[in-house]
Parts: C-alpha cells; sequence; structure tokens
C-alpha cells in the first residue's frame, strides 16, 4: 500500500492494518523541510516521521523512497536526510536521483530552483541504463551530478542493513 505522510492518521494506519496491509510505501523525498517547500511537496518532516511511527505501532512495514539531487541539494541537506532515516528507522529505503520531468515548474525556470541539467539527456532520461549504476542529469550550485550519485549510493549502502 501506498500512503502520503499528510494522510496518514491513526485511523487511517488502523484500518490499513485491519485489512492485511503488511507494508506502506512512504515518498519521503528527503529529511529536509527546506528541500520540501521547494519543491512543493505539501508534506512536513514531521508528517513523515509520524507515518513511519505510526505505522510501527500498527505493526505494518515502512518502507520510503528517497530522492537525492532535487532543487537546493546540498551536502547540508543530505545530511538532514541521513539523520531523518537513522532517527525514524524505517524498515527499508528506496534511494534514487532525482530526474526532472519536461514541462514542469523545474524544468521549465532551472536557475530559479537553482538546478542544471543537460536537454538532451533530459529527452533520453527513461532509460535507467545498466542494472545497479546510477547517473545524474542534474546538479547544483552546491553538488555535482557525480557528488549527487555518491551521495546516493552511499546513503543505499549505509541503510540498506535490513
Amino acid at each position: 500500500c501506498f500512503v502520503r505522510s499528510d494522510l496518514a492518521s491513526r485511523e487511517i494506519i488502523k484500518i490499513m492494518a485491519e485489512s492485511g496491509c503488511k507494508e506502506i510505501g512512504i515518498g519521503v523525498e528527503t529529511g529536509s523541510q527546506k528541500i520540501l517547500n521547494i519543491v512543493n511537496k505539501c508534506t512536513t518532516v514531521e508528517q513523515n516521521t509520524k507515518a513511519i511511527e505510526l505505522a510501527r505501532q500498527y505493526k505494518i512495514r515502512s518502507k520510503i523512497f528517497i530522492i537525492i539531487g532535487l532543487p537546493g541539494e546540498s551536502k547540508e541537506t543530505i545530511a538532514e536526510t541521513e539523520q531523518f532515516i537513522e532517527k525514524t528507522k524505517p524498515d527499508e529505503i528506496d534511494a534514487t536521483v532525482y530526474v526532472p520531468y519536461p514541462n514542469t515548474p523545474i524544468t521549465n525556470n532551472p536557475s530559479i530552483y537553482d538546478i542544471k541539467f543537460d536537454d538532451h539527456e533530459l529527452k533520453n532520461a527513461w532509460f535507467k541504463g545498466i542494472p545497479g549504476k546510477y547517473h545524474s542529469m542534474v546538479s547544483t550550485s552546491n553538488l555535482s551530478a557525480e557528488e549527487i550519485v555518491e551521495a546516493r549510493d552511499r546513503i543505499e549502502k549505509k541503510f540498506k542493513r535490513w
């Protein structure tokens, strides 16, 4: 089952558990409130934390999805994401690198979002490449594409202990 953290009330999680739900997927994206605000996620770090805690209380596994390289990403925001994972201890994580969708506010206004990407690569972005290998087509003023991939790989390795 998938759930938005802003909708993951005690009642909803309880109903999910009673219905036989064994695992919920939550698109946390980042542990940084700054980044959540920039991308207009309309959720908070607090809501994400609460959703994981409620799942645990009702014996539902939590799998969170993390995106590295979102607009505004920096070493500091990546550290916030790592601290979030350490604090909340979800049962599983899935970390990926940001791929901007065409004709969205971010791709249409990259300078406003402090993000750079290669238009040619964007057209070919939907091919994942070699399994187990990641490539970032984006960079920020704080992180190169290579640093984004390195951070994703480090987080996956560090938290894939389950």
